[in-house]
């Protein structure tokens, strides 16, 4: 119960709270309460209609998987669902259910179709049994040459393509088979390691070593009719018997592809001072039938461009060889036998040069060049092609032994990356996709300064009374996704071209605007509004926002393996340029979360811009700048000059509720394994209190946390996880922890900055005296819409009405929080972000006064100023800027926007 003490306006509003609770359950869309059981005449849901993510009907996919979501209690677990285009002819479709109500029934569920399906601009989800595909994706598990009764492989089947994947070793993909003929074999992950950084002006020398991935752990995460996955775990295996560098690998399957896509993700457990990367990679070998001038190399430039050239080359030469065997060398056709040749070529075949070795590298995000060589002991040729940005495909087989299409996804934009091709000349050619190209400089990953620096100046955490290292990248990740297209003969250049754009962009489905703003996944959020002129400035307000900092990514060239997805924090309007290299001013790293106001204007809008920006963002944020494994296992790094170097290491960056978005949307699996790893965060902060140079530990195995962000954070972990899996103990982990927020006599306001113990045991918080000061950032990283979700779904009262004082005291007067907690008090700064979370009393409380003042609150304060730009000799190139814009403001102006059109439309300018 709340031991607060009562006042009139409390019990008013007490009330209200009731009695608006009670509405409000009633009225979300398919509400039912927390402890209610499903129906077993549950009615079927209603259709949901879909579109290709980009409008019309992608030419090429390899698969295509997204997510849905429902109305509490519209969609049974054991419902089943049927896709269709618009003119009511079936596709076949694999349903699974990713998320859970509290009442049991589905509240977002995963969808998959085979490549070359749902070819309609717009297709129906509805109830039904699903239409069968023609060839169903099987796997197989196979025991070893000779059999011991113990399966050593999978062969997984689709239709088209039969892959032979063994359970452990070193090799991921035994063979991939089409219509009985081995096109790839012997696929394996690479390393080069070298010893430290490269010597200055050859003072020195580096030694490096080649490692492979052990795969130690394999298994079937699903299994058809349409899609599978299968997942392998292991770690890179070094000569001297090293094992380093955690990994983990899925393939996905298709029934009825000709494609497997591979996503590699990998942890960083070295040591920053020693282990420098020089090349990682995927690498297969290839046998090569065709006959040298049949053999056929291509690579997807820019622009429509594709570099396309043959191991013997029979055009530009001294003699005439004839204009249709040229033509179809060009095309990747056959060419005539020849002995119908002429003479002069036919006869001196052999004196024509075989060139065995290929590569396109990416060496920034503008510039590439392709070589070609004889061989080992011969120079490259690197002036063969060259141009700014390559999609990063290619091809290297024959019109009658075929071969393979392969291709590495955001391949100029994570640059240096490369495309390697070696021995097309011989009867086995070795073909490799590296993440990581080993022509470029070895991966660097130390700290940018070996001097610690303060919040002073550099507005920088030190370390916060850490006595050793904390900008390490040990636990950083990465993923690289590559694609593997197993095809009969040389695809066409246009045929490569779609399939570059299916690489580049892989084909999505996704739900309308409509449609899911009638469900309001992820709390509560509008559709665009441009009924006035001042709501149509704001909307235009929201675009200029995603726009400039669009704009900004290009123009200021953040792009790089570890940094793409990013955007800076502050801008140095003296240099020009954003702080790059200034302390916490740098990488945004999430902060006051851009990605969160991107996700929400993508779901208002369903652009495909918005999404693939949002989606580079929360890749980035997850993968690089939150420590997966080692000390601080499970939290991010504060924003910084290197994505890991801050000494603040903070729920807030790794919490599941801005990684919610991708996952549900695309049901990624790798995205999951970052949410379940966040679950850590609990035990990690024991060791690692993000307040432990500012307050002491309290007794026991408690530890200090602030309500918002740390405890929201975790709470939105443990959200996920319960809806994720029904496990009722993250949901009491919740209730316990609202409750005892309501029992504090000052409630979210409580401490400094919300400041109170935590027993990670009983979920308990308790207040432990630490004096109240301004709560600033408490619920700026998304915990306002985490705190929506959980009173729809958590049957806690006292918590709701303490929340409901909080939204009204934290941008109200001084008689409120005098009336509401019996005592004036700091509430903080950032009002006009807070400006929402009156519009939510007001919404909940059907208080107009409640929802205008909001508005008032909001003012429009953090609007984008004019673009300006800057040339000639002051800057390096010519650039735009904005006087005073942050990503702080982009994050925090969009949402609150995006919210209060929701909350309080009627009283919109």
């Amino acid at each position: 119960m709340n031991s607060r003490r009562s006042f009139t306006r409390r019990e008013i509003l007490r009330t209200s709270v009731a009695a608006s609770t009670a509405a409000a359950l009633s009225t979300l869309p398919g509400h039912a309460a927390a402890s209610a059981a499903p129906s077993n005449r549950q009615a079927a849901p209603d259709p949901v209609d879909l579109s290709w993510l980009g409008g019309g009907v992608p030419a090429a996919s390899a698969g295509t998987t997204w997510g849905v979501p429902w109305a509490q209690g519209a969609l049974a677990e054991k419902q089943q669902l049927a896709l269709a285009t618009a003119d009511g002819t079936s596709v076949p479709v694999q349903s699974w259910p990713l998320a859970y109500w509290p009442d049991g029934s589905v509240k977002w569920s995963g969808h998959a179709i085979s490549p070359g399906t749902g070819e309609a601009e717009r297709l129906r989800l509805e109830p039904g049994p699903s239409a069968q595909p023609e060839s169903r994706v099987r796997v197989r598990e196979r025991p070893g040459n000779p059999p011991r009764g113990i399966p050593d492989s999978f062969h997984v089947t689709t239709g088209v393509i039969t892959v032979r994947v063994p359970r452990s070793g070193q090799v991921l993909i035994s063979s991939i088979e089409r219509d009985g003929s081995e096109l790839a074999r012997g696929a394996e992950l690479v390393c080069l390691l070298q010893d430290g950084p490269a010597p200055e002006y050859g003072a020195g020398t580096v030694s490096t070593q080649s490692f492979v991935g052990q795969v130690e752990n394999a298994s079937v995460e699903q299994e058809g009719p349409i899609r599978a996955v299968v997942k392998l775990e292991g770690r890179y295996h070094g000569p001297d018997g090293r094992d380093w560098l955690p990994f983990t690998v899925r393939l996905y399957f298709y029934a009825g592809a000709e494609s497997v896509r591979l996503v590699h993700h990998f942890v960083f457990d070295g040591d920053a001072d020693q282990d420098f990367i020089r090349g990682l990679g995927l690498r297969w070998r290839m046998p090569m039938r065709d006959l040298e001038h049949n053999r056929h190399v291509r690579f997807v430039a820019e622009d429509d461009g594709i570099w396309g050239e043959a191991v013997r080359v029979v055009s530009g030469l001294r003699r005439e060889v004839g204009a249709a065997i040229r033509r179809q060398q060009f095309d990747g056709v056959a060419t005539d036998p020849v002995d119908q040749w002429s003479n002069e070529v036919r006869n001196g075949i052999d004196e024509i040069p075989l060139w065995g070795d290929f590569k396109l590298t990416q060496v920034s995000a503008d510039s590439f060049h392709v070589s070609k060589r004889t061989g080992d002991h011969s120079s490259w040729l690197d002036h063969a092609g060259h141009g700014r940005r390559a999609y990063g495909l290619g091809w290297l087989g024959g019109p009658e032994g075929g071969g393979i299409a392969f291709g590495l996804r955001d391949f100029w934009q994570r640059h240096p990356c490369q495309l390697d091709i070696r021995g097309a000349a011989s009867d086995e050619a070795t073909a490799t996709v590296w993440f990581w190209s080993p022509d470029a400089p070895a991966m660097d990953l130390r700290h940018y300064s070996d001097e610690r620096h303060g919040l002073g100046l550099l507005y920088e955490e030190p370390g916060r009374g850490l006595d050793d290292e904390v900008a390490t990248p040990e636990g950083v990740a990465r993923s690289n996704e590559v694609v593997l297209w197993a095809l009969p003969a040389t695809p066409s250049r246009s045929r490569l071209l779609e399939l570059a754009d299916a690489l580049r962009e892989p084909p999505l489905l996704v739900a309308d605007p409509e449609y899911l703003h009638s469900v309001q996944p992820f709390g509560r959020w509008s559709l665009p509004d441009r009924s006035t002129d001042a709501r149509a400035a704001l909307e235009d307000d929201i675009e200029n926002w995603i726009s400039f900092f669009r704009d900004q990514i290009e123009e200021r060239r953040w792009y790089g393996y570890w940094l793409y997805g990013d955007v800076m924090h502050s801008y140095d309007s003296t240099r020009h340029t954003w702080r790059y290299d200034i302390g916490g001013y740098a990488w945004a790293q999430g902060e006051l979360s851009p990605d969160q106001a991107i996700w929400y204007q993508f779901l208002r809008t369903g652009r495909a811009d918005h999404f693939r920006m949002a989606e580079a963002m929360t890749l980035s944020i997850a993968e690089a700048a939150v420590h997966h494994a080692g000390r601080f296992a499970g939290l991010g790094s504060r924003h910084n000059v290197i994505k890991w170097g801050d000494g603040a290491k903070e729920a807030r960056i790794s919490a599941s509720q801005l990684k919610r978005f991708y996952y549900y949307l695309t049901a990624d699996e790798r995205t999951g394994d970052y949410m379940r790893s966040t679950l850590r965060v609990d035990e990690t902060m024991h060791d690692v209190p993000p307040l432990r140079e500012i307050f002491p530990d309290p007794s026991g195995d408690r530890y200090i946390v602030r309500i918002g962000p740390d405890w929201i954070a975790m709470a939105s972990n443990w959200m996920t996880e319960w809806e994720r899996t029904g496990d009722g103990r993250y949901r009491d982990l919740i209730a316990t922890g609202l409750q005892s927020i309501a029992d504090m006599e000052l409630g979210m306001f409580t401490g400094s900055g919300g400041s109170v113990a935590f027993d990670p045991a009983t979920g308990e918080l308790e207040d432990v005296g630490i004096s109240q000061s301004p709560s600033n950032i408490s619920l700026l990283f998304g915990g306002d819409q985490i705190f929506y979700e959980m009173i729809d779904i958590v049957d806690v009262p006292d918590f709701t009405q303490e929340f409901l004082n909080f939204c009204i005291a934290r941008t109200g007067t001084n008689d409120e929080r005098i009336e509401l907690y019996g005592r004036n008090f700091n509430a903080g700064a950032f009002r006009h972000f807070y400006s929402r979370m009156m519009a939510f009393a007001g919404d909940r409380l059907d208080d107009d006064s409640y929802r205008q003042r909001a508005w008032e609150t909001f003012d429009g304060q953090r609007r984008l100023a004019d673009v300006r730009t800057v040339t000639g000799p002051d800057v390096v190139t010519p650039v735009s800027w904005a006087p005073g814009a942050s990503s702080n403001d982009f994050g925090q102006h969009l949402m609150s926007i995006i919210q209060l059109l929701e909350l309080a439309p009627e009283q919109a300018p």
